[in-house]
């Protein structure tokens, strides 16, 4: 069995809910609650305890991402690095990039930033 790693930390920044002192309806993102959704729903099925998720109002912390290159919500990052922007992410390929960080087990699988399935 490999070894684990250090704590996996993911936040995502989302545009709705509570930001600061205005409240952005749900209906201007529905790709943020989802991407949350998501997020807790693979680590419920991963169920490990080294892997935090941190959501943050993306008005209030617009300048973290915006640093790292994500410029549109959800915007998910994974210890520090922007896994997807834009888009609700794939569970397989979030999955498989969280326990590749933990195990270091398989390949680590591409970022999402920018990627529209239908643009092509």
């Amino acid at each position: 069995m490999a070894a684990t790693r250090d704590t996996v930390t993911i936040v995502v920044y989302r545009i709705t809910g509570r930001q600061g002192l205005i409240d952005i309806p749900h209906r201007y993102c529905e790709e943020c609650d989802l991407t949350v959704r998501l997020v807790q729903g693979v680590l419920d099925e991963i169920g490990e305890s080294n892997v935090h998720l941190d959501v943050k109002p993306w008005l209030l912390y617009f300048w973290k991402p915006i640093l790292r290159g994500g410029w549109h919500a959800p915007i998910l990052t994974i210890n520090g690095r922007i896994f997807s922007q834009g888009i609700v992410p794939n569970r397989t390929s979030l999955r498989n990039e969280i326990q590749w960080l933990r195990t270091g087990a398989g390949e680590s699988v591409e970022t999402h930033i920018g990627h529209y399935p239908n643009a092509e």
